[in-house]
C-alpha cells in the first residue's frame, strides 16, 4: 500500500510511492468522494486553551500510560451532557499521543473499514458523536439498507481490533443512546468516562478566574443548578455579570439559559406500584429511586408518550426488579 498526497487530501493506491506513513502530527478527515470512494484530508489542528477547566488529568494520564505499554488497540467511550469537556478530553488525547488522527463526524460506508484497515502505522480513530453518525441497524444487519455502517458492524470491526497487527487509540464521545453492547465490553471499550455535572471545585475555579466583581460570587454560585449546568453556559452567565455589573439573580428570569425539566433520566408510569415504561437513557440507582418515590406519590399516572421506547439497559442496575422483554415493564 502506497500514500499519495495531493494538496490536503491523502488517497491509497497500490503503486505510487510518495508517502511511506501518515504524517504524525497531523489531523486527517475522512471523506466520501464520486461513486463512493473514501480519502483522507487534512483539516486544521485542535485548539486547546492555554487556560483549561478539568477534573481528567489523572484520567487521561492513565490511558497514556497504559496504552503506551499495550501491545494492542485500546477503545475508550466518553458519555454524558454537553458542554462538561468529553470533546477538550478527546482532544488533548490526540494532541499528547502525538500520532496522526483520523476524524470520522459522518456517516459513510463499509470502505471505511478497508481503508482503516490499509493504514500499517499506529493511529487513532476519532468518533464524536458516535450516536448521530451510525445509526442502529434495528434488525442485526452490519449495514443500513442504503449501505452505510452502522453501530452494530462499527463493534463488529472494534472486536477485530484485539488481534490486529496495528495498533489503534479509538476515542468515542457519546450525548445520548450509548449502545448497550460496548457496556462490560473492556475488549471493545476498555474505559468508560460518564460526565454528568461540573464539579463544584472547577466552577470555584471558573468564577475566581472570571468574575470581575466578586461581590456578585456568592448570589451566583447558590442560584446554579450544578446538575444541568455546563462549561460554557457558566463563562456566559459570567460574562452577562461582568458587563451589566449586576447579580445573577437581575437577568436569570430572561437570560438564555433553563432548566429542562423534562429531561429526565427516567419517564414512568405509576399504575398500582408498577414502574411500567422507561426511556432508553442511562440509567442510575439514584435516578430510578428518585423518580419511582417522585411517581408514586403523585396518585395518578405521570405519563408522556413520547419517551415511552424501546429499552436498552443494563440488567445489574435492575437488580431486585423483574423486566418484562415483550412489554418493556418492571414489576416492583
Amino acid at each position: 500500500m502506497q500514500i499519495l498526497k495531493f494538496n490536503k487530501d491523502y488517497k491509497f493506491y497500490d503503486s505510487f510511492e510518495y508517502l511511506k506513513e501518515l504524517p504524525k502530527d497531523k489531523n486527517l478527515k475522512l471523506e466520501e468522494g464520486a461513486f463512493g470512494s473514501l480519502f483522507l484530508t487534512e483539516v486544521q489542528d485542535f485548539e486547546i486553551p492555554q487556560k483549561t477547566y478539568s477534573n481528567d488529568t489523572d484520567f487521561i494520564n492513565h490511558v497514556l500510560s497504559t496504552y503506551s505499554k499495550s501491545n494492542k488497540s485500546v477503545g475508550i467511550l466518553l458519555t454524558g451532557k454537553k458542554g462538561l469537556g468529553k470533546s477538550f478530553t478527546a482532544k488533548l488525547l490526540c494532541q499528547k499521543l502525538n500520532l496522526p488522527t483520523i476524524i470520522i463526524d459522518k456517516q459513510t460506508n463499509s470502505g471505511m473499514f478497508d481503508l482503516l484497515n490499509q493504514i500499517e502505522q499506529e493511529h487513532i480513530v476519532y468518533i464524536d458523536e458516535f450516536e448521530k453518525i451510525f445509526p442502529r441497524s434495528g434488525g442485526g444487519d452490519d449495514n443500513d439498507s442504503s449501505g452505510k455502517i452502522t453501530q452494530e458492524s462499527f463493534l463488529s470491526f472494534l472486536d477485530g481490533n484485539t488481534t490486529s497487527k496495528v495498533k489503534r487509540l479509538f476515542i468515542i464521545t457519546s450525548n445520548d443512546d450509548v449502545n448497550y453492547y460496548m457496556i462490560n465490553r473492556p475488549s471493545r471499550i476498555r474505559y468508560v468516562r460518564e460526565y454528568k455535572s461540573i464539579s463544584k471545585s472547577i466552577i470555584q475555579e471558573i468564577v475566581d478566574d472570571k468574575l470581575t466583581n466578586k461581590e456578585f460570587k456568592d448570589d451566583l454560585i447558590s442560584n446554579l443548578s450544578i446538575d444541568e449546568l455546563n462549561i460554557d453556559s457558566l463563562i456566559e452567565i459570567i460574562n452577562e455579570i461582568n458587563i451589566s455589573n449586576k447579580p445573577y439573580t437581575y437577568f436569570k428570569s430572561f437570560f438564555n439559559y433553563t432548566v429542562d425539566e423534562s429531561e429526565f433520566d427516567i419517564f414512568l408510569i405509576s399504575d398500582n406500584g408498577k414502574v411500567k415504561y422507561l426511556t432508553k437513557r442511562k440509567y442510575t440507582n439514584s435516578n430510578f429511586e428518585y423518580y419511582k418515590a417522585a411517581t408514586l406519590n403523585l396518585g395518578d399516572s405521570y405519563y408522556s408518550e413520547k419517551f415511552v421506547e424501546e429499552v436498552n439497559y443494563n440488567e445489574s442496575i435492575f437488580e431486585g426488579y423483574k423486566y418484562d422483554g415483550k412489554e418493556n415493564k418492571i414489576n416492583i
